[in-house]
């Protein structure tokens, strides 16, 4: 059905896309996974504000008195509400609370400044 030379063309073109030749497998040296590297991923003391901080960084980006609602910024973050409420003592300075005009005493909002400066502007 198939000619010899379609056969080793098609073995050729196998063998240069899947097999890797053991040359590079014994030159090829690995880079060495570091403890920094294990907390990147899998420490949420290091993963989440790590989040925080590149959120910050956006807003920035954007307007130097950027800010979001809460909700708002644990979207932008990519984070829980949960992950947020640990971590909210540690960026108090870019929070604000702040109630709107005619609401009740106990509905207040938090405002997440870009950066500490203008949460500290917005206090007054």
């Amino acid at each position: 059905m198939y000619d010899a030379a379609t056969l080793r063309a098609a073995v050729l073109h196998f063998e240069r896309i899947y097999i890797t030749p053991t040359e590079t497998l014994m030159t090829t040296k690995q880079k060495g996974k570091t403890l920094a590297d294990f907390k990147g991923i899998h420490d949420r003391n290091t993963v989440i504000p790590a989040k925080i901080r590149a959120a910050f960084a956006q807003m920035l980006t954007e307007d130097k008195e950027n800010w979001d609602y809460e909700m708002d910024f644990v979207k932008r973050a990519g984070i829980s509400m949960a992950d947020l409420s640990v971590f909210r003592e540690l960026f108090q300075a870019h929070v604000v609370e702040a109630r709107a005009p005619g609401r009740s005493v106990g509905t207040t909002r938090r405002i997440w400044f870009a950066s500490p400066k203008a949460a500290a502007e917005a206090r007054g």
